[in-house]
């Protein structure tokens, strides 16, 4: 890949309209995370429309760890990461949405994972698949 093939976005985005089908990749590190879930039911199928059939979703993010010792670390940490970024910078989100099931609303489908930092951080491959609604084109 060239890097005259990379676009990067700067734009406010619950304000932007992508365009339809251009981008082979999404990537969005840490940033699904700062918004209310009313705002990711909004955001999620916008950003998606920008991708192409197979486009692809790369999407690390925090997540509270399922159990344990770790579920109380990850929550502690996440509890003062959004009161400071609340705080700091009016971040509107409390808490963490999982965009799970709206990726997969969306068309998405999930390719692969990596859990890191006791179960804190989660790293996901997502692939847009064909829609069961949209008929096949006759070969």
């Amino acid at each position: 890949m060239t890097a005259d093939r990379v676009t990067f976005i700067h734009a406010d985005a619950l304000a932007w309209q992508p365009p339809r089908k251009t981008y082979d990749l999404i990537v969005t590190h840490f940033f699904l995370d700062c918004f209310r879930p009313e705002q990711l039911q909004h955001l999620i199928p916008t950003i998606a429309s920008s991708a192409p059939p197979a486009g692809h979703w790369l999407v690390a993010d925090f997540q509270e760890a399922p159990a344990g010792w770790q579920k109380i670390r990850s929550q502690l940490i996440l509890g003062l990461m959004y009161w400071f970024f609340r705080t700091v910078t009016r971040l509107p989100a409390r808490r963490l949405t999982c965009p799970d099931p709206l990726l997969r609303q969306a068309g998405f489908q999930l390719q692969g994972e990596q859990v890191f930092e006791w179960g804190l951080l989660r790293s996901t491959c997502w692939k847009q698949v064909p829609s069961s609604r949209t008929p096949s084109p006759a070969a």
